[in-house]
């Protein structure tokens, strides 16, 4: 009998937060940093620490490796644990989303449901914006364009990391994007040295 139990042992909170982030496409590089004491302080965290002022667009670009990603998996995790206390049970959202550029590039554009998640998620963060194939065709572009005007019109958080310059940034997306930050949106020019060639801790790109 005490195998049988050990074997349906339940699993920690440790476990079962891991397993959320996981779920919501957070990366598990990024996700055990945050969970396991490995995250320092960065420009990134303290900047995604203060208050937006009711600007749901957010852009963090820099250098690799100054901690854009593990600070966004944060964010998204504060998020995810304020849904479960039920602190938008009003607002008929559904979980975060962590989304990477190249998935983006990949998306559906044309299936109502998958386009659905990227209106009614609780917030969402694009990971890596700058390395994803842009398409002779424009599916990309189109995409993107679509999901800022989709968080831009419910106000509903949108982050965006890069490695990217801002200024490389609107000159890939276009201006009818950069309008839309100029508007409701913020951005964070990061100009740290890498994390990682430093030996710190929360150094993913």
């Amino acid at each position: 009998m005490s195998g049988d139990a050990d074997r349906f042992e339940m699993p920690t909170r440790a476990e079962r937060d891991r397993s959320e982030l996981l779920a919501l496409g957070c990366p598990p590089r990024a996700v055990a940093m945050v969970l396991e004491g490995g995250l320092v302080e960065t420009d990134a965290t303290r900047f995604l620490d203060k208050p937006a002022d009711d600007k749901p667009l957010t852009l963090l670009c820099g250098p690799p490796g100054t901690g854009k990603t593990v600070a966004g998996v944060r964010w998204l995790a504060g998020l995810h644990e304020a849904m479960a206390r039920g602190e938008y049970a009003k607002q008929q959202v559904s979980d975060p989303l962590f989304i990477t550029a190249f998935a983006l590039a990949r998306w559906p554009r044309y299936d109502d449901e998958t386009m659905r998640w990227l209106r009614v998620s609780r917030a969402i963060a694009l990971d890596d914006l700058g390395r994803e194939y842009l398409d002779a065709k424009g599916h990309f572009a189109s995409v993107l364009e679509e999901l800022v005007d989709l968080r831009y019109s419910h106000e509903r958080p949108l982050l965006v990391t890069s490695n990217l310059t801002s200024s490389g940034v609107w000159e890939r997306v276009g201006m009818r994007i950069h309008d839309r930050w100029r508007e409701c949106g913020r951005v964070l020019e990061i100009r740290a040295p890498s994390l990682r060639r430093a030996g710190g801790a929360g150094g993913a790109p």
